[in-house]
């Protein structure tokens, strides 16, 4: 499933993206601009310099956390990604539009998954009826010695 978040770059909004299957990372503006760059778990791990062993979890959190800053973009040519400001992707052009299409079906997809997800956590708990709830049960007095008191 697609992971991605909303930034700006030069008051202009723009979604960061990772999709998983192909392994690639990606910017667009949703309507005419789209950058991509497929990468290795090599590539992925020295970007964000971990083991390749910790590299999802890591990766995921870096997603979460909107860590991945967007350096520069040249309009029709390339756009380059930061972490740390050490290291950096570039991402070249991607001239097909119907790729636009395809992202912006998996972030629907995604939404939707949040959706339902979120929905499943709302619902309520079926109490239990009164019948199915134990009784709690009354101490007998106690028996023992009883000492008479004139």
């Amino acid at each position: 499933m697609i992971s991605m978040y909303k930034t700006s770059f030069e008051d202009r909004t723009y979604f960061l993206y990772w999709l998983p299957d192909p392994k690639v990372i990606g910017v667009c503006d949703g309507v005419n601009e789209i950058y991509e760059l497929a990468v290795s778990e090599k590539q992925r791990a020295e970007f964000v310099n971990v083991s390749e062993t910790i590299l999802p979890s890591i990766w995921r959190e870096s997603m979460d956390k909107k860590l991945f800053t967007i350096s520069s973009i040249s309009p029709k040519s390339r756009c380059i990604i930061s972490f740390t400001t050490k290291r950096t992707f570039t991402l070249k052009v991607n001239q097909d539009l119907s790729r636009l299409a395809f992202i912006m079906e998996e972030m629907l997809k995604s939404i939707e998954t949040l959706i339902v997800d979120k929905n499943k956590q709302k619902q309520p708990r079926v109490k239990k009826s009164v019948s199915d709830v134990p009784v709690k049960r009354r101490k007998a007095p106690r028996r023992g010695i009883q000492w008479d008191e004139d």
